[in-house]
This record gives structure tokens, C-alpha cells and sequence, in this order.
């Protein structure tokens, strides 16, 4: 069983509002945010936005929340969770920081993903 969120009653869990503390998060380690288009494509790394950036020697802070689109997804599959677009939160630091790890795990915990409850 995965335990994705703390249970607090008080509290509405929704994709926009986990969207919205992934952004409050990574604007405090001064990321910006980019606006992208929707384009069918597998995978929030073949968007241009990563590609381009990942192969400049630039420094850079961005984060960008890539819709996914992949037809043989929406057709195939038992599980009814596997749709024909979705949503992927890319975050590109350059030069990565020494505790860049550490920093994705707050990021994890700042939208309520329980670490001691969950293999990550």
C-alpha cells in the first residue's frame, strides 16, 4: 500500500494543489517557471525545454509542468489509471547543487509524500 499523503482533514488534496507546492517550492531555490505547449510527446525529457537546456553549459534554474500525450497509452492496459495525457514536473538546476538529492527529498515531503511510509 502507498502511503502518498499525510491525512489531514483539514487539508484538499488535488493534482492543481500539489502542482502549485511543487512551484512554491522550487521558486525558493530561485527556479523559474516556463510556460510550455502541448505537443504529443512520450515524456517530459523529449520536450525541447530539456533537451535544449540540459545540452547548454548555461547556468540555469527552471521548472516546467510538461503535458504528455502518448495514444498507445489511453488503448492498452488493464489498469483504468493509465491515461491518454498526462502531466510531468520537470525541474532543471545547472550546475546541480552539492545536496541535490536531499533537495528533490524536501521537495517530495513539501507536498505531503510521506518518506516513512514509502520505498523512494
Amino acid at each position: 500500500m502507498i502511503h502518498v499523503f499525510w491525512y489531514d482533514p483539514s487539508m484538499e488534496y488535488t493534482v492543481v494543489s500539489v502542482i502549485e507546492k511543487l512551484i512554491e517550492f522550487w521558486r525558493t531555490k530561485n527556479a523559474n517557471l516556463l510556460t510550455t505547449y502541448d505537443m504529443e510527446i512520450g515524456a517530459a525529457t523529449f520536450s525541447p525545454f530539456c533537451f535544449f537546456h540540459v545540452l547548454s553549459q548555461k547556468n540555469k534554474n527552471i521548472m516546467y509542468l510538461q503535458p504528455c500525450r502518448r495514444k498507445a497509452d489511453g488503448r492498452y492496459g488493464l489498469s483504468p489509471a493509465r491515461l491518454s495525457t498526462h502531466h510531468q514536473f520537470q525541474v532543471i538546476i545547472q550546475p546541480s547543487c552539492n545536496n541535490i538529492l536531499e533537495t528533490f527529498f524536501d521537495s517530495l515531503e513539501y507536498i505531503w509524500l510521506d518518506r516513512t511510509k514509502n520505498d523512494i
